[in-house]
């Protein structure tokens, strides 16, 4: 498993928590499938998938895998729009009159009521390692609120969790550049000692 797209957090005041208090605490959060009526729901789920026996937490060492499952519908809002210009239309056509931007927007929420149960369900897994000797969680997450989306479940688990993002005194593009600029005065020196002999 490789970690893409890596967001460090240092923990503060962390939990002393055992691996099988975690995995009973995770359970009660575990992911359940997608309701009719929700249009999204994040959960735990089992980091080795249906090879790992159905283990919410997988601990080597001090280092815990746990893996969160994001489940979304997909209901384009084309479609939506689509749908509550037809009603508006018929209403317009049948009653002579023109719809209300009030009527318009109960419009819109009673076609996307409809339309939610039949819409596509998107899974995303999204692990997090937590190194519990150095105090670490790194999230595997597309962006920064992905990520917190998946702290927020880990507190709403544990019950309160102090975390702050891990950065670097310097930034990293000044210490490339930096790097760069010794690399080429080092083999200049090198190239001058050389022609030199």
């Amino acid at each position: 498993m490789w970690f893409k797209h890596l967001h460090l957090y240092r923990l503060h005041d962390a939990p002393e928590i055992t691996s099988d208090a975690l995995a009973s605490a995770l359970q009660e959060h575990a992911a359940k499938p997608l309701g009719n009526a929700d249009a999204r729901r994040l959960g735990w789920t089992a980091p080795a998938g249906r090879l790992g026996g159905g283990q919410l937490v997988h601990e080597i060492q001090a280092h815990r895998l746990l893996s969160a499952l994001r489940q979304e519908r997909l209901l384009p809002a084309s479609v939506v729009k689509e749908e509550v210009d037809e009603l508006v239309a018929d209403i317009e056509a049948s009653e002579s009159r023109k719809v209300t931007r009030k009527e318009k927007t109960a419009l819109k929420e009673q076609v996307t009521e409809n339309l939610l149960p039949r819409a596509f369900v998107r899974s995303q897994k999204i692990d997090l390692w937590w190194d519990t000797r150095s105090q670490l969680i790194g999230i595997n997450a597309s962006s920064r609120t992905r990520a917190e989306d998946i702290l927020d479940l880990l507190r709403e688990t544990l019950g309160s969790l102090k975390v702050t993002p891990l950065s670097s005194q310097t930034l990293p593009i000044r210490a490339m550049t930096t790097w760069s600029a010794t690399l080429q005065a080092a083999l200049r020196t090198c190239s001058l000692a050389t022609r030199s002999s």
